[in-house]
């Protein structure tokens, strides 16, 4: 069994532990009732856990000294010591209460947008996310689980999504050319899960709507499109993060009486004018053709505003 805490590929670190008492091992493939504990210890503590993999030399020295000030073990019988055995049965209880929790159906156990976790009653889950996505039809439409009429024998086997399958295939099969169509044509694929953020550094409480489409009908369609069409959001004015945005104002010339003002819209890219948007995007992919003769391909602008009401509309 492998030492829960020491990288292979970092073998400073298993002498570091040996060195300081936390580990005994004979060999780097055994562990001792020492490192048994401590792999107790971070089941249940998720900073601790995260620490090792990720952070440098430097701040993992300084965090098992003081993890080894603690009371981490008594060295001089080799067993874990109270406060050791003390924490193990504190983090057991959170985690046993926590299960608990996970289970009941009238709650709901969420990240927020910002900050900690949040536990509410799902029935204001449910509100919260309904209203800021399903209850507005122009984001969100409700798949029809009726069989559609038909003058011929009716398929065997019926799911919405089979339908929504069928539609594509047929239209990248008239748009584009055979060997695309036949890499982004969907197959078994799945409904999108909807859940929610909740904005809790917000005055009211509202919820951020987050929509999962990995493995959906248009998927593959939807990437094949945005890597396409990337390079029409790229400009000077853009900033793609917090850090990017940082280090251009430290680079920009600020006078004594200039003001920076942020502006906070609210629930900005759920009411972004989807049609609008999809005109300007295919207005400039259009310009001296570039999409086209970019990509080798021989699309119409009706086409290509097909393809992103296919990628964008539910």
């Amino acid at each position: 069994m492998l030492c829960p805490i020491c990288n292979p590929e970092q073998p400073e670190i298993l002498n570091y532990l040996k060195s300081v008492g936390l580990c005994k091992s004979e060999d780097e493939d055994t562990i001792t009732m020492r490192q048994l504990f401590v792999e107790e210890i971070m089941k249940f503590d998720e900073e601790l856990l995260a620490f090792f993999p990720n952070e440098d030399r430097e701040a993992f020295v300084e965090r098992a000294q003081e993890f080894r000030r603690q009371g981490t073990f008594d060295t001089a019988i080799g067993e874990p010591n109270a406060p050791v055995l003390q924490l193990v049965r504190d983090a057991k209880a959170l985690v046993k209460a926590l299960n608990r929790l996970k289970k009941r159906d009238d709650i709901v156990i969420t990240r927020p947008d910002k900050g900690s976790g949040v536990v509410m009653d799902k029935a204001g889950y449910t509100r919260l996310l309904s209203a800021a996505s399903i209850d507005d039809s122009s984001k969100l439409l409700r798949a029809d689980e009726k069989r559609a009429k038909s003058h011929c024998r009716p398929p065997k086997h019926f799911h919405p999504l089979l339908k929504e399958e069928k539609d594509v295939n047929m239209i990248l099969r008239e748009v584009l050319l055979q060997n695309i169509a036949d890499s982004l044509s969907p197959k078994g694929s799945r409904p999108a899960h909807l859940c929610g953020l909740l904005k809790t550094h917000k005055a009211n409480l509202s919820m951020r709507p987050i929509l999962s489409e990995t493995g959906t009908y248009d998927y593959n369609l939807s990437k094949w499109l945005e890597e396409k069409l990337k390079p029409l959001s790229m400009n000077d004015f853009t900033i793609t993060d917090a850090i990017r945005f940082s280090e251009e104002i430290r680079n920009s010339p600020i006078g004594e009486d200039d003001i920076l003002v942020p502006y906070d819209v609210t629930a900005l890219f759920t009411n972004f004018p989807l049609n609008g948007t999809i005109n300007i995007l295919v207005e400039k992919a259009f310009v001296d053709d570039w999409f086209n003769q970019t990509y080798d391909l021989n699309l119409q602008n009706d086409q290509l505003t097909k393809l992103l009401k296919i990628a964008s509309h539910r």
